[in-house]
């Protein structure tokens, strides 16, 4: 298991403070329940038991059944949960910057991205095909990942000849794939792998610019 030993840091779990009412308190439950199940999947990139679940939720195993008839129906609210509380990464850096540092700030952008997304994604869609999870993790990959960051390579190639050809070969070097190989299976510290990219990219980018444009 590779354990976090870089400055990338996992999210902190925030819990809900605690209100009156019934249903507020029921809302709670859920919420840390829901936020647990994440925080445990990117630490341990592995789908954990409901009694890890409620131990960092801080409930009874028994309040995670009351609330998810099956783990079916907690992996989907987990997915609807995130998607719903994150945020489309940041625009492009400005253009004011020189090269080398914009590539640098969208590399690390990109890299803390997968950091969040990568164990989620690899493991659901490893293991569960169903249609609805499905759904949503493309919505994750494209929507809030492969879109955006295509978009801010396609920036850096801007008056480039094909740049569309040079697009893809980035969008393939810092794919999730790729990513996922780099990090959990050459077991590659994320720290040295922005490093790999930022100077790869670079080189691409100085390639396709210095190509004659007609």
């Amino acid at each position: 298991m590779v354990r976090p030993t870089h400055r990338f840091q996992f999210e902190r779990t925030y819990i809900v403070p605690a209100q009156d009412g019934r249903v507020l308190r029921a809302a709670r439950t859920r919420t840390n329940i829901l936020s647990a199940y994440l925080m445990l999947v990117r630490r341990d990139l592995s789908e954990p038991t409901i009694r890890q679940i409620a131990e960092v939720a801080g409930c009874a195993s028994r309040s995670v059944y009351e609330r998810m008839s099956n783990k079916d129906s907690l992996r989907l609210a987990a997915l609807d949960h995130a998607l719903k509380t994150t945020r489309r990464p940041a625009s492009p850096p400005s253009r004011e910057a020189d090269r080398g540092s914009r590539l640098k700030a969208i590399v690390h952008r990109q890299v803390g991205e997968y950091l969040k997304w990568g164990p989620l994604c690899f493991l659901l869609s490893a293991c569960f095909s169903s249609v609805d999870i499905q759904e949503r993790l493309d919505r994750v990959r494209y929507n809030l990942l492969k879109d955006h960051f295509d978009e801010c390579y396609r920036q850096e190639l801007q008056g480039t000849r094909d740049a569309d050809v040079w697009l893809e070969i980035i969008s393939a070097t810092t794919s999730l794939e790729n990513w996922h190989e780099l990090r959990y299976r050459q077991q590659q510290t994320p720290d040295l792998i922005c490093e790999h990219w930022e100077r790869w990219i670079g080189d691409v980018c100085e390639a396709a610019l210095s190509q004659p444009t007609t």
